[in-house]
């Protein structure tokens, strides 16, 4: 059996310049296959083609993951295959290099956030991550506007579980771990759910959004 061992020595660029590792992602479990380019944003999401997996996956700028599109030719994005390079365009246009197809893709979000000069148009709830989870999860959200604010978890069929009370919010982005909703995997007794399918509602003033988990036990 061989091990590999890897040590991280500081990279000095110049006599007033260094750097060292700072974290790598994603650490929730949503994997990496040969990733093979990457782009960044006007707000600093990072975007990574993955050749392995013909796809390609969007996280916040300290590794949350936010969504992904185009497993392995997945209908209606004309079949897309073996991303290679990436880039975005100042109108937030996705350019891809589709290397099995020879040509370039490009892709649009269909979401109803939009965001413009930094300010955010709409609330929006995101996926949980870790999911699957055991024991814990956070829920990243954003706000367009300064609300009070609260998630409830239901079972599956539909008993609420634990409703948490995160106060009251200003506008702004809820995304990484020091800001987004905490959920430890307790019901309103402290003790601990069991494995199964569970939803989640953000309750932000007059806005609601639900989506699905997943506990892992």
């Amino acid at each position: 059996m061989t091990f590999l061992v890897c040590l991280i020595y500081p990279l000095v660029l110049s006599a007033q310049e260094e750097y060292v590792f700072v974290r790598s992602f994603p650490s929730d479990g949503t994997g990496l296959w040969c990733p093979k380019g990457l782009a960044v944003d006007s707000e600093g999401n990072v975007y990574v083609a993955e050749y392995r997996n013909y796809r390609i996956q969007k996280f916040t700028s300290d590794g949350v993951f936010l969504t992904k599109w185009g497993d392995k030719g997945t209908k209606g994005m004309g079949f897309s295959w073996r991303f290679y390079g990436i880039a975005i365009s100042p109108s937030r246009l996705v350019y891809a290099a589709d290397t099995g197809n020879h040509c370039i893709k490009v892709f649009r979000s269909l979401s109803k956030q939009a965001i413009t000069w930094g300010k955010i148009k709409q609330t929006e709830l995101y996926q949980n991550y870790p999911n699957p989870l055991n024991p814990e999860t956070w829920i990243p959200y954003r706000l367009a506007e300064s609300a009070d604010v609260s998630i409830s978890i239901y079972s599956e069929s539909g008993k609420l579980v634990r409703k948490l009370v995160l106060g009251h919010k200003e506008a702004g982005s809820y995304l990484d771990r020091s800001r987004a909703g905490y959920w430890d995997g307790k019901d309103g007794s402290g003790e601990l759910v069991s494995s199964g399918v569970y939803f989640y509602e953000l309750e932000a003033g007059s806005y609601y959004e639900i989506k699905k988990m997943i506990v892992m036990r």
